[in-house]
């Protein structure tokens, strides 16, 4: 069940909208996040961390685009909160790929999926015991062996 909309921050170019699945938190982004747009993303997800909830999910879907100091805020957050990036767009899963971010960051298709998983680690039923070691569908053993990276490692 959602809960209603407690926070909105929007300019021209990125929308985020927060709100909450029981106690997870999820900032939806709309539009693009990069380095003109940090302060606004940056304030609207230090307010849905303030509370430290047991996860925040940053629903990607909408985002056409994400540069290094959006990757730069996902990572510190991911430090001070369990974080999930959930649902990335084509564009922010090349970005994730291409850098290794999904390395460090958890990934998943969907909000359900990162609750599911944050409910296994809780059990300790799963291999999702750290940011490093979950991978969703979006970055899948496909995805991951078509990235540069993967095939820099067979050399």
């Amino acid at each position: 069940m959602t809960a209603a909309l407690f926070e909105e921050s929007t300019t021209g170019l990125l929308k985020v909208d927060i709100h909450r699945v029981g106690a997870v938190v999820v900032c939806r982004m709309t539009g693009d996040l990069y380095l003109d747009t940090l302060s606004q993303a940056e304030h609207a997800l230090e307010a849905a961390a303030a509370d430290l909830p047991p996860l925040l999910c940053v629903d990607m879907h909408q985002a056409q685009m994400c540069d290094a100091t959006g990757l730069g805020l996902l990572l510190r957050l991911s430090v001070r909160v369990p974080l999930a990036v959930v649902d990335p767009s084509h564009q922010v899963t090349r970005v994730l790929q291409l850098s290794e971010v999904s390395l460090a960051l958890r990934v998943f298709p969907t909000v359900d999926d990162a609750i599911e998983a944050l409910h296994r680690m809780d059990q300790g039923n799963g291999p999702a015991s750290s940011n490093a070691s979950i991978h969703s569908a979006a970055l899948d053993a496909g995805a991951r062996s078509s990235a540069p990276s993967a095939r820099r490692r067979r050399h």
